[in-house]
């Protein structure tokens, strides 16, 4: 990994080492102001928020308006019924904007409105006692001394202390001495309890630890802090990243903010003279290849499970490529106005310019398998396909195996639906759901039992993959999984999804196979703009439909056996939601009938410009299919798949 070059001044003033010296908070305000006019306004409007004493909360229910909370402030005010707005009200997230106001203005009130906000909530909150590591690690009523809360507020403060470093109010009377003694006693607190690495709350807790123990290096136990943190953010990068690079918990957005957990560390150390194992370097750029995988064409990444749709994936690769000096992650990557900070101004702004001189897209071509998570990325000139075929991954997994996303000429058609909220109750239960997602549910069933926001019951579903092939012509993947086969009358489904690489066509297969009579159906969340309409009726079976979008119509068709009767198409209200706390409508197509024993139901998705289907068979008792395709040029060919094989005859 790289290391970092950064100026001697930045190394102390009282026993507070802080992460830039006055010169390149210099330089980097002035590219601040040439870079991130947005970020800047916002930044802004956070600080003079701030002064006031409205605070903006993220990924809380409240995170789309300013909320009073007094002058001063009370840290317990929660206007909500959602636990995440104490508990990340308490992260002190603001402090970096009056850091950034400051720079620009030199108004001393800014440092003033720290210092108020630091003082007021050490006087509020003293540390507790004899905590048991349950109620210091997930649910306390009231948040302050979350140990989550405790690693995040630590960082957000060492940050206001470096930006406001020239104010001539924090440096008069005691506020120094207080604020470097409320730090010790966070890191003395984080020290105290150790849960398991297995799940990302370990490693916020050690990278708040890590950074305490590099900014405060005159306390004794430093050199201890360091040791520990660096030790326990391995074992968590060990337990937690599998070997293909995805996070554990197998929810985009909890990927991603594990990479920051585990790159601020190395990154800072890097800069600062501790550098980290370059086991570090080497699980890094396996996750950043993998927030490349699953960038859409619009820049937002594919939000598996408990996740938003968000650009910051482009963030992250672009720091780690600064970090790894990689010119091949950095011409995938953007950089952000934290990366500016992050990085400090002349590492940012060779990184920037290696973006510029190098910007390219994820290739079109490039398909990519990670097998570990069971996650398939299907890439052409045309099609984006991210398929699931992995586990549930814990509390923040949806019950989602065999769903898709699927993007066509760089337009977004079947979705995801995001996560929505953490608060228990409908929307909760909805967007964690099968139903709300791009595959099959049994009798309406989940694929794993509820239980609650952040638990699931047993059995847990099983994927199990058979077979991927990869062609210059089409790619398939072949996958079941075991959750209705806790149903007294057991139901597997196996689905197989052809992807024509160079034709404006996928074909699904849902085999269900099972014993009973069962009602099923079949999902499909459309982006947000597409509507769906019927096509001409047919004589027979599953009325196909219409899908336009964009600026142009594809054609949905389906074919049953004998044993899916009943089947009827249609198209009802769905909802995703792209950022925490904020939901929309959308149509969603389904088709539903009831199955005896073992069934199948196929189904084509193409653009009628370009191709045409004229037949589709089912052959249930060998499981094969025969679908005869022609294209606009008037080329014909069928298509024979089955457990074993796949063959395009060309007429």
């Amino acid at each position: 990994m790289k290391t970092l070059n950064t100026d001697e001044q930045s190394v102390h003033v009282g026993g507070l080492r802080y992460f830039l010296s006055e010169g390149e908070l210099d330089k980097a305000i002035q590219i601040y102001k040439k870079h991130f006019a947005v970020e800047l306004e916002q930044a802004m409007q956070t600080a003079d928020m701030a002064v006031t004493g409205c605070y903006k909360v993220p990924f809380s229910m409240a995170a789309r308006e300013f909320v009073p909370i007094g002058v001063p402030p009370s840290w317990s005010v929660n206007p909500t019924e959602d636990l995440e707005f104490e508990w990340i009200l308490n992260r002190h997230l603001h402090v970096m904007s009056l850091g950034i106001a400051y720079l620009l203005t030199g108004e001393e009130s800014y440092a003033e409105v720290f210092q108020r906000d630091v003082i007021t909530w050490i006087e509020q909150n003293p540390m507790p006692e004899g905590e048991a590591y349950e109620a210091a690690a997930y649910f306390q009523k009231r948040g302050p001394w979350r140990l989550l809360e405790v690693s995040m507020r630590a960082h957000s403060w060492l940050w206001g202390a470096t930006l406001l470093q020239r104010s001539r109010v924090l440096q008069e009377g005691s506020f120094q001495g207080k604020l470097e003694a409320s730090l010790r006693q966070h890191a003395r607190y984080l020290t105290a309890y150790f849960g398991t690495p297995d799940m990302n709350h370990a490693s916020i807790h050690m990278q708040g630890l890590f950074f305490l123990g590099i900014c405060l290096p005159a306390a004794p136990e430093a050199p201890m802090w360091r040791q520990l943190a660096a030790e326990r953010l391995e074992l968590c990068l060990l337990r937690q990243v599998l070997p293909d690079g995805v996070h554990n918990e197998m929810a985009t957005s909890y990927h991603i903010s594990s990479m920051n957990l585990f790159l601020l560390p190395a990154l800072m150390g890097a800069r600062l003279g501790y550098a980290l194992p370059s086991l570090f370097g080497d699980r890094l750029e396996r996750m950043a290849r993998y927030v490349a995988a699953i960038t859409r064409p619009d820049g937002t990444c594919t939000p598996w499970s408990d996740s938003d749709w968000s650009k910051s994936g482009r963030y992250m690769i672009g720091l780690a490529g600064a970090l790894l000096e990689d010119s091949s992650l950095l011409a995938l990557g953007e950089l952000s106005a934290d990366a500016l900070w992050q990085l400090g101004p002349e590492a940012y702004e060779a990184a920037f310019n290696a973006i510029q001189e190098s910007r390219h897209t994820p290739s079109n071509g490039v398909s990519t398998v990670f097998p570990d998570a069971g996650y398939y990325i299907m890439r052409s000139s045309r099609h984006y396909l991210a398929f699931d075929a992995g586990p549930l991954g814990d509390a923040h997994g949806h019950a989602d195996c065999l769903s898709f996303e699927w993007a066509l000429d760089g337009q977004l058609v079947f979705v995801d639906p995001g996560r929505y909220t953490y608060q228990e109750g409908e929307w909760r239960r909805y967007f964690k759901s099968t139903y709300a997602h791009n595959t099959v549910t049994i009798d309406g069933l989940d694929q794993t039992p509820y239980a609650s926001t952040q638990q699931w019951a047993e059995p847990e579903a099983v994927p199990t993959v058979y077979r991927h092939l990869s062609t210059e012509q089409y790619e398939l993947v072949d996958a079941a999984h075991n959750g209705y086969e806790r149903l007294a009358s057991p139901v597997r489904h196996r689905r197989w999804l052809y992807v024509d690489r160079q034709l404006p066509l996928i074909i699904l297969a849902d085999w269900l196979q099972g014993t009973g009579t069962h009602e099923a159906e079949q999902r499909f969340q459309l982006q947000e703009g597409w509507l769906a309409v019927p096509a001409a009726e047919p004589d027979e079976g599953v009325q196909p439909l219409h899908l336009a979008g964009g600026g142009r119509q594809l054609t949905m068709r389906w074919y049953t056996d004998g044993t899916f009767s009943q089947a009827r198409s249609r198209v009802g209200e769905a909802f995703i939601a792209q950022q925490y706390g904020t939901k929309a409508p959308t149509l969603a197509i389904s088709v539903k009938g009831v199955i005896q024993d073992n069934a199948c139901l196929l189904s084509i998705i193409y653009d009628e410009k370009e191709v045409s289907i004229t037949n589709g068979l089912i052959e249930e008792s060998g499981k094969r299919l025969q679908i005869t395709i022609r294209s606009a040029d008037g080329a014909s060919s069928t298509l024979n798949l089955d457990e074993h094989s796949v063959a395009r005859n060309d007429h």
